[in-house]
């Protein structure tokens, strides 16, 4: 999402509460098995754990099976 300068700095600070909400639903992890990656599936919407291939190209979802 890209903003103009003034918006960020409008003195209500709503994007930026934005912002920390989003972190706070969907906190980062710097520790991830290697061949596993997190994201959210382009078909069922749900945030989960995709595993990649060995080649390493395409992820599969690990709720709905689906290839990302």
């Amino acid at each position: 999402m890209r903003a103009r300068t003034a918006e960020v700095r409008r003195s209500d600070g709503l994007m930026f509460q934005r912002y920390v909400r989003s972190l706070r639903a969907f906190p980062m992890h710097t520790t991830q098995a290697p061949g596993v990656d997190i994201r959210t599936c382009a078909h069922c919407g749900r945030r989960t754990q995709f595993h990649v291939d060995p080649e390493g190209n395409w992820a599969t979802c690990t709720a709905c099976g689906q290839l990302a």
